[in-house]
């Protein structure tokens, strides 16, 4: 079994926005942030999926890809 989820991780520029978020929402809110490498946006979390059905996955997902533009941020702030 593997835990799998689709998504992407950020790119430096959007981790340099977030950092600044992070900066400046420090008296409002606590907690642990999680590392800049390790940061990601997530589109479906599949949860415990059977290894024997992880090709049929991608090539689903490969397939979508195919015909999904790509997604422009705009503006992330506080």
């Amino acid at each position: 079994m593997l835990r799998l989820f689709a998504g992407f991780f950020t790119t430096r520029k959007l981790q340099e926005v977030l950092e600044n978020i992070q900066t400046q929402s420090t008296q409002r809110i606590r907690g642990k942030w999680v590392e800049p490498e390790n940061l990601h946006i997530t589109f479906q979390f599949f949860g415990e999926v059977e290894s024997s059905r992880v090709v049929e996955l991608i090539s689903n997902l490969q397939e979508v890809a195919s015909s999904t533009k790509p997604i422009k941020v705009k503006y992330i702030g506080l």
